[in-house]
C-alpha cells in the first residue's frame, strides 16, 4: 500500500512544472506533506463512500466524492496561508460567454468554494457554490496535475505575501523601538537639564 501511495505521488509530481516545485520550496510549502495529505484525504473519502454503497470506487459519485475531498483539503490549505483577500485556483475550463465575449471557467475560490468564474483578471464569479457534479467532466479532462500545480501557485504566493507582511512588521518594529529610544534619550536629557537648573 505504501509503495503504491509513493508511485502515484511521485507520478503526481513529474506532471508539475518544476519552477512551481521550486517557487513553492523556497516559500517554504512543505510539497511531500501537502501531496500526502490530499492523498490521505481522497482515499479516505473514498473508502468511506465504499463502506455506505457497496461498490469499489468506480463510479462517476466515487470520481466526484474524491474531487470534493480535494477541493475540501485544498480550503484548508488556503486558508492556512491567506491573510487577505481570497486566492482562485482554476480546476478547468467552461464555457465561452458570447454575450460578454470572454471564456468562463471553473475556479476553486477560497472563500466561495467551487464556482464559475470569467476568465479575466479578478475573476468575478458568474455562478457560485457549484456542485462537482456539475463539472466533473471538465475537470477530470482538465487533469489532477494541473489543479495541484495551480494550487501549488495560490500558496506559494500566499506564503509569499506572509512572508513580505511579517518582513514589513518586522522593519515596523525596528522604526518604532529606534523612534522610543530617541524619545526616552531625549525625556532622559530633559529631566537631566531641568535637575541641573534648579
Amino acid at each position: 500500500m505504501q509503495k503504491s501511495k509513493d508511485i502515484l505521488e511521485h507520478n503526481v509530481t513529474l506532471g508539475i512544472d518544476k519552477d512551481v516545485i521550486e517557487k513553492a520550496k523556497a516559500a517554504g510549502i512543505n510539497i511531500s506533506s501537502i501531496a500526502e495529505n490530499l492523498l490521505k484525504t481522497m482515499t479516505y473519502e473514498l473508502k468511506n463512500d465504499d463502506e455506505d454503497n457497496n461498490n469499489n470506487g468506480n463510479t462517476r459519485h466515487d470520481v466526484a466524492r474524491a474531487y470534493e475531498a480535494l477541493f475540501r483539503e485544498a480550503w484548508l490549505l488556503l486558508s492556512k496561508y491567506e491573510q487577505i483577500g481570497s486566492y482562485d485556483v482554476k480546476v478547468g475550463n467552461w464555457q465561452y460567454d458570447w454575450e460578454k465575449k470572454t471564456s468562463t471557467i471553473i475556479c476553486f475560490n477560497s472563500h466561495m468554494g467551487l464556482a464559475i468564474c470569467y476568465d479575466v483578471p479578478g475573476r468575478p464569479i458568474q455562478e457560485p457554490d457549484i456542485s462537482v457534479e456539475k463539472v466533473l467532466e471538465a475537470i477530470n479532462e482538465y487533469g489532477l496535475e494541473k489543479i495541484l500545480e495551480n494550487l501549488l501557485v495560490a500558496l506559494t504566493h500566499a506564503a509569499e505575501t506572509n512572508k513580505l507582511i511579517i518582513t514589513e512588521i518586522k522593519f515596523a518594529s525596528q522604526v518604532l523601538n529606534k523612534l522610543l529610544n530617541m524619545l526616552s534619550n531625549k525625556e532622559e536629557e530633559e529631566d537631566s537639564k531641568r535637575r541641573t537648573t534648579k
